[in-house]
């Protein structure tokens, strides 16, 4: 899949609406069976913080959403990961 096509699936599910905490669109990305996006905003203590939403390749949402992440390669682990104990 392309970013683009990744994306069109991510502005129909969410209504175009950036997630609040992380609203800064780091990449988009797919795994066997799901698409991702990586994200960042500020947290409470103005550090940057990451963010990692999933859905399926239809658009469904999942409970693989994970956000927090200090590290961007954290946020990048988690997705390399997460889909082999879905």
């Amino acid at each position: 899949m392309t970013q683009e096509e990744i994306a069109r699936i991510f502005h129909a599910t969410f209504n175009g609406q950036k997630n609040m905490m992380t609203p800064n669109l780091i990449t988009y990305g797919s795994v066997p069976g799901y698409v991702y996006e990586i994200s960042s905003g500020e947290g409470f203590r103005r550090e940057t913080i990451y963010g990692v939403t999933i859905l399926t390749k239809r658009g469904e949402r999942t409970k693989f959403n994970q956000g927090g992440f200090m590290r961007l390669e954290d946020a990048k682990y988690y997705v390399k990961h997460f889909y082999k104990e879905a």
